[in-house]
């Protein structure tokens, strides 16, 4: 008889006394669901438990202090048009702190009037970024037409990028614009470290989660490919 299986006889004389209850054995499958029942309840207490946590603690004040940051900045929320005489102080001293991103413009050329109608929107939701526009051959002589409209992208005072023809490389729409932006780092991309806290957050969690874990449907038709190919027979 398996260890922990009482008879009915036995039974009846514990249940009276005359026998000491015989301590239950737990069967494998008992233990099992056991673990399944701890693991859940220890996720269920985890999304409490990540509230308080020294890591969400760590990363709230960094995104605070980044806010912090960001509101001292002056905001700006338009495109200025600037001249000649107006070029250090409007692009290059503004860039000290900033970025400053330039357009070089012809009145003549749709794309160029379209891209600082974009850029306009893009100003209102990004303020802590100053645009500023200047018709091309008014601030380099005998710049090319076939250039404009043309990004120059000022940083600590220096000229970082220059992206000439911008209608031959992206849509002109307020997406597209915005994302070569981001690809240049002149808007930050928060969402990467939401996604990074997330990734973190669930290594912490799920500390034995892996993703090579194989499922039983792929081994079962590895195992039969593999016998298909052993037994097969030659040509």
């Amino acid at each position: 008889m398996a260890n922990g299986v009482t008879t009915e006889w036995e039974d009846i004389h514990v249940k009276h006394g005359n026998y000491v209850e015989r301590e239950k054995v737990t069967t494998l499958a008992e233990t099992y669901q056991q673990a399944i029942q701890k693991l859940d309840e220890k996720q269920d207490s985890d999304d409490d438990f990540f509230e308080d946590d020294e890591f969400t603690k760590q990363y709230k004040n960094q995104r605070l202090q980044q806010m912090m940051e960001q509101a001292q900045k002056k905001l700006y929320g338009e495109v200025y048009e600037i001249s000649r005489d107006e070029y250090v102080k409007q692009v290059t001293e503004a860039s000290k702190d900033r970025f400053v991103v330039l357009s070089l413009y012809q009145d003549y050329i749709i794309e160029s009037l379209k891209l600082n109608e974009v850029l306009q929107e893009l100003a209102k939701q990004y303020k802590e970024i100053k645009f500023v526009k200047m018709v091309a051959t008014k601030c380099i002589e005998n710049f090319p037409d076939d250039q404009c409209p043309c990004f120059i992208i000022y940083k600590d005072t220096k000229a970082v990028s220059n992206i000439p023809f911008i209608h031959k490389l992206r849509k002109i729409t307020f997406a597209s614009i915005e994302d070569l932006l981001i690809s240049q780092g002149v808007i930050p991309k928060p969402v990467e470290e939401d996604e990074q806290y997330e990734e973190i957050k669930d290594k912490l969690k799920h500390p034995y989660k892996t993703n090579n874990v194989k499922d039983v449907d792929d081994e079962i038709d590895d195992r039969e490919y593999s016998h298909k190919v052993q037994f097969q027979k030659p040509k």
